[in-house]
């Protein structure tokens, strides 16, 4: 089956989505953020809103810094204090994760789900969230991750909001900091995206993929 992009978004039920935006982006240079920096004129999280918005219940932004998000419209989630590893700053995308099913059970109490996807992902199928669905509705699992060829793409998961006070513990108690060692412990499944044109799933890290994306874009 062919994962084209010309399907019109469906939004799912008892399902929120979470864009995450607090990565340093180091490799980007100096500048904006990197979910900031201009593709087509616009930045590079609008079109990842774009493509999400339409397939979820209710989207949030997943950042430190809400002022340089304020204008999206949308609700921005600081990660949840939690105690630091040495020589660290911030703890990581899995903490961000918790914020969102935290986010989602407080305020939306038929949401069942939570999908997370990087800013950094502007070309994103519109029909994501329906294919994942799909997997979600057999043999339950806790996350469903994604796989494109042989990448594993850990931070585009469906979680259950079962997993909060495990995630909790795992961060505060164990230390916890890699998303794939957080699914492989749980029960999950991986949905590997059919290949078929472009990479759906390429995400921008440097000026480099940036100018690429941009060219991918025009044409």
């Amino acid at each position: 089956m062919n994962a084209r992009d010309d399907f019109t978004p469906v939004r799912v039920g008892g399902i929120a989505g979470l864009v995450l935006a607090g990565g340093e982006g180091r490799r980007m240079g100096a500048g904006l953020p990197k979910p900031l920096r201009l593709l087509q004129g616009r930045p590079m999280i609008a079109h990842v809103i774009e493509r999400i918005r339409p397939q979820v219940m209710q989207l949030a932004i997943s950042s430190s810094d809400a002022e340089s998000y304020r204008g999206f419209g949308l609700p921005i989630l600081a990660d949840p204090v939690l105690p630091l590893l040495e020589g660290e700053t911030r703890v990581g995308p899995l903490a961000a994760v918790l914020a969102g099913l935290e986010w989602t059970t407080q305020q939306h109490v038929h949401c069942r789900w939570l999908l997370t996807v990087p800013a950094d992902t502007p070309f994103l199928p519109r029909n994501l969230m329906v294919r994942m669905a799909g997997f979600l509705h057999v043999d339950e699992p806790e996350i469903l991750a994604l796989r494109y060829g042989a990448r594993l793409h850990p931070t585009i998961s469906v979680w259950s909001v079962r997993l909060i006070p495990d995630l909790r513990r795992a961060l505060a108690e164990e230390g916890l900091r890699k998303v794939e060692r957080f699914i492989d412990r749980h029960a999950h499944k991986v949905l590997g995206w059919p290949r078929g044109g472009p990479d759906p799933f390429f995400n921008v890290n440097t000026p480099q993929d940036l100018a690429r994306a941009a060219r991918r874009a025009a044409g």
